[in-house]
């Protein structure tokens, strides 16, 4: 079986729980996978979330244990889609590929379509959460001594990173760069910004 969101092959569970989704009407396949995509985009959190799947579960008259293995084999796949960059067209044919219906694996990826750029957006900022910069503290200096004479006059920028490495312990990191590494980083920050944009 090959995938476009893993390069392993999937537990034998993933394809029996995916197949499950075809027993879903449209409005209700809508309505949980828009709770998933809402889940993925940190709308809630675990436990919450959990709970928004037991209610929705008993609104719609369905065993909330069998839920609960779709949610978690359809939530792997998604993941997977988010780390492969998967698009739309990609993951209706691994949805397909998985034993979605034709129809509900073209709803789910236009779905997918409308929420990626959130979900990647949440994605991100869930990663960037270690290693958060809370403080940065930053001296402009200028050689003016050193045992080769080419390296007087010289600039450098020193820069003392406050790191939260997610544990709520903040961690000093010294760096000091050369102008034309400091023009260099401030380009790739730049680069960064557009593309998360």
């Amino acid at each position: 079986m090959k995938l476009h969101y893993t390069n392993q092959q999937p537990d034998a569970s993933v394809p029996q729980n995916m197949a499950r989704l075809n027993s879903f009407d449209r409005g209700q396949l809508q309505s949980l996978v828009q709770l998933l995509f809402d889940f993925m985009q940190n709308k809630h959190s675990g436990t919450s979330f959990l709970a928004h799947v037991e209610a929705w579960a008993e609104q719609q008259s369905v065993n909330a244990s069998v839920l609960k293995d779709i949610v978690k084999a359809a939530l792997s796949v998604l993941r997977g889609a988010v780390r492969s960059n998967a698009s739309p067209t990609y993951l209706a044919a691994d949805l397909r590929t998985l034993g979605v219906s034709d129809d509900n694996a073209a709803l789910i990826a236009g779905l997918w379509k409308k929420s990626l750029s959130d979900i990647k957006r949440a994605a991100v900022g869930h990663t960037l959460m270690v290693n958060e910069l809370v403080d940065l503290e930053w001296t402009f200096g200028v050689t003016s001594a050193n045992s080769e004479l080419d390296k007087v006059g010289d600039c450098f920028l020193q820069l003392r990173l406050s790191l939260d490495d997610g544990a709520g312990k903040v961690r000093k990191v010294p760096v000091e760069l050369t102008l034309p590494q400091f023009y260099a980083l401030v380009s790739e920050l730049e680069t960064a910004k557009a593309h998360l944009e």
